[in-house]
């Protein structure tokens, strides 16, 4: 049987009223969220917050926000909020859920903060709420130790630039700058030293590259002198000294056994240092030498006799 127009309209009006109604769940969530479990937490006041308002965890989404409500019409700083997370999160008895400001725009969300009891959450179970902390709030509070710190620097900062209470300090700046002309004067000095003497030592190096020029043309000679030093050094070390040596020691052996002979009294010096006889001998005729000497001097006649004519005196 064919269906007319009028039925027709009414059964595309209902399909299109039904997937609107889809639509909306999927969008607001409630329909991904459908099986999830719910837990609950009581504000005293959810200013901004609404629902389909993301949960997270870290920074993941881990579930809406379901429904708000009071507990008690009567009692308005008690507001219960609603709120699914995924299956298979076990949240700790101890654990928070922070409402949180998720943009600049004033968009709104909650923050769960884990705790670390062994004790689970069950479904429908109630977690400890805190109230809103803002993303301008939270700029603050973090901002605020540094300004903190800003304003304790500004105060040292006056305090260390305050004339009547550190006269000393002033002193001591003027003391640093009259170091600092005397350094910046100090380098002038130098700089105008370099200047003068820049073409000497100009001159001193190129004097220096032309002396390392030449010994390194002369690089082979001196090796070569070198080498010659070494073998003679070499050749001395090896035969001259040692022939020197076994000479020296002949010499000595000599000298030795002639002071031994000496010594003993034999030959004619031995026997001089030896025999006193041939001393006192020796001493005698030195003696009469002498005397003998002395008078020839005093009378020469006596023992030379001659004449120019040829007559004897």
């Amino acid at each position: 049987m064919a269906l007319n127009k009028d039925i027709k309209v009414a059964l595309l009006t209902i399909l299109s009223i039904v997937f609107f109604i889809v639509a909306y769940l999927f969008m607001k969530g409630t329909l991904l969220q459908s099986g999830n479990p719910r837990y609950s937490a009581i504000f005293q006041n959810v200013d901004k917050v609404k629902k389909s308002d993301k949960v997270y965890l870290n920074g993941v989404v881990i579930g809406t926000v379901d429904n708000i409500e009071f507990t008690d019409i009567t009692r308005a700083n008690e507001i219960k909020l609603v709120f699914s997370a995924e299956k298979g999160l076990k949240i700790p008895s101890d654990s928070k859920i922070q409402i949180i400001s998720t943009s600049l725009m004033g968009n709104m969300g909650l923050s769960l903060i884990m705790g670390k009891s062994p004790n689970i959450l069950k479904e429908n179970e109630s977690i400890q709420g805190i109230g809103e902390n803002g993303l301008l709030q939270s700029i603050s509070n973090k901002m605020e130790p540094l300004a903190i710190t800003s304003d304790s620097l500004l105060r040292n900062v006056n305090t260390l630039f305050n004339r009547n209470q550190n006269e000393n300090l002033y002193i001591t700046i003027n003391e640093m700058n009259k170091t600092l002309a005397m350094v910046n004067m100090t380098l002038s000095n130098m700089n105008q030293v370099v200047m003068n003497n820049q073409k000497p030592i100009h001159q001193t190096m190129v004097n220096f590259e032309k002396m390392s020029s030449s010994l390194a043309t002369k690089q082979d000679d001196i090796n070569q002198t070198i080498k010659n030093i070494k073998e003679i050094t070499g050749k001395a070390n090896q035969g001259d000294v040692g022939a020197m040596m076994n000479k020296l020691n002949t010499s000595i052996n000599q000298m030795n056994a002639m002071l031994a002979d000496i010594n003993q009294g034999n030959g004619s010096l031995g026997k001089l240092m030896k025999d006193p006889v041939l001393y006192n001998n020796l001493n005698s005729t030195v003696n009469n030498a002498n005397e003998l000497l002395i008078d020839f001097k005093a009378r020469p006649k006596r023992y030379v006799g001659f004449s120019i004519f040829g007559g004897k005196n």
